[in-house]
C-alpha cells in the first residue's frame, strides 16, 4: 500500500507550521517508511527550528522492531536517530552541523558530538 501527497500546506491547531512539497508513505507490513521532502517551516517558528528539511525518512523494521529509524538533512546539517518505542526515547544525533543557533539550547554534548533526547512519560 502507499499514499503520495504533494504540495501540502500542515497545520497545528491552525496555525500554520511548515510547507511540505512531497510525503510518500509505504506499508509493506514488515517495511514500512515514510519519506518527507522539500519541508520549509513558517518564519514564526525559526526562532526554535530549523527553517528547512531537504529531506526526512521514517523507517519501522520487522528487523528492529522496537525502533522507529529516522534520517534526515536540512538547513542544519545531517541527523539520525529515531523513536525507541519500549524507551519511549526521541533520540538524535547531529552529524554535519550546519545552522543550529535557532535549537541550540535544547542540545547535549558528549564525546561523539551533538544530540537531541527526550523521554516521554508512561
Amino acid at each position: 500500500f502507499g499514499l503520495t501527497i504533494s504540495d501540502a500546506d500542515i497545520f497545528v491547531k491552525g496555525i500554520n507550521m511548515t510547507k511540505v512539497k512531497s510525503l510518500k508513505l509505504n506499508i509493506f507490513f514488515l517495511y514500512n517508511q515514510l519519506s518527507i521532502e522539500g519541508i520549509e517551516t513558517d518564519k514564526g517558528i525559526h526562532k526554535f527550528a530549523p527553517k528547512s528539511i531537504d529531506n526526512i525518512t521514517a523507517t519501522l523494521s520487522i528487523l528492529k522492531p522496537y525502533k522507529v529509524a529516522v534520517e534526515g538533512t536540512g538547513s542544519f546539517g545531517s541527523t539520525s536517530g529515531g523513536y525507541y518505542i519500549g524507551k519511549n526515547k526521541l533520540f538524535f544525533r547531529l552529524h554535519e552541523k550546519k545552522d543550529i543557533n535557532s535549537f541550540r539550547k535544547f542540545l547535549k554534548k558528549d564525546k561523539e558530538g551533538l544530540y537531541y533526547e527526550k523521554f516521554f512519560g508512561k
